[in-house]
């Protein structure tokens, strides 16, 4: 009777974990699979970590994505599997895991605020949340770390308000980086018109031989500002000469999200922001006085 009681219970607990079993199909270079990765990771939630770069891992995302919704032809990573369920173009990413940690019975660890009982940060720990992580912004992924603040690093320089972070930029960032990178990684922005028409601004990088850190990237923008007139508030050639800079303290823009992909030995960043900066005609901030 004992034998045949512990059968049925390890029978249940079996059960129960396929039913909660969680996949998370991830690509390398994304944000968004960052930072659902590490939320569980940190909430205390076990899942497959599935790795899509290898072809077979790849077939598998695709089969269940098509077979949640045989229509699907373009996907914003990462893709999740719970509760026999495919998750695709994840709007809300935070609202999510927030999901799959209270139903498997883990804890809720906010990467920055520390560990809580209940899924919303009270106000204190709001206040002190630092200032690449804006309080009205979505959470900035592992692997952009410093990206924000870098950004608002000149930003501040010449007095506008800082930036906060947009998975749904990152998102369409990381498409457009992975579209890049099927071309060789070509150095190349969004057109104008088409499949690929552009919505948002848009600064691009690209290295060889070496994996820039978010920081370095951005201050490679920034190296324009001297060919930047501060008391015209212009290029001081033509607008090119500076656009990359221009775009990062643009006033009227007030969220950015980025990404980056790889082929090679090469890799290719892109950050979008909204709303977009250099108009013609217009300046990039009014003056302070």
């Amino acid at each position: 009777m004992k034998t045949l009681t512990l059968c049925l219970l390890f029978f249940s607990n079996s059960l129960l974990f396929a039913q909660n079993q969680i996949e998370v199909y991830t690509q390398e270079g994304c944000g968004r699979c960052a930072y659902v990765v590490e939320q569980l990771r940190k909430s205390g939630v076990k899942f497959a970590d599935i790795d899509t770069e290898k072809e077979v891992n790849n077939d598998l995302m695709w089969d269940k994505v098509w077979a949640s919704d045989p229509k699907i032809t373009e996907i914003s990573m990462p893709v999740v599997v719970f509760n026999k369920k495919t998750y695709v173009n994840i709007p809300d990413l935070e609202a999510l895991c927030k999901e799959i940690v209270s139903k498997t019975g883990g804890k809720w660890v906010d990467a920055d605020l520390g560990e809580t009982e209940n899924t919303e940060p009270d106000e204190q720990a709001q206040e002190e949340k630092p200032i690449n992580m804006p309080l009205n912004g979505d959470p900035e992924p592992a692997n952009m770390k410093g990206i924000v603040a870098r950004h608002n690093f000149y930003r501040n320089e010449v007095g506008v308000k800082g930036l906060v972070w947009s998975n749904e930029l990152a998102a369409y960032a990381q498409a457009w980086a992975n579209e890049l990178a099927k071309k060789g990684c070509q150095l190349e922005h969004r057109p104008y018109e088409g499949k690929w028409a552009q919505k948002y601004g848009e600064n691009i990088f690209w290295a060889q031989g070496m994996n820039p850190s978010p920081s370095q990237v951005v201050d490679n923008w920034g190296a324009e500002k001297a060919k930047f007139d501060f008391e015209k508030v212009e290029c001081k050639g033509e607008w090119y000469d500076c656009g990359h800079y221009t775009q990062i303290v643009w006033e009227n823009t007030t969220q950015i999200g980025c990404a980056f992909a790889k082929c090679g030995d090469q890799v290719v960043w892109v950050c979008n922001y909204n709303p977009p900066g250099n108009y013609t005609g217009e300046k990039a901030y009014k003056k302070k006085k």
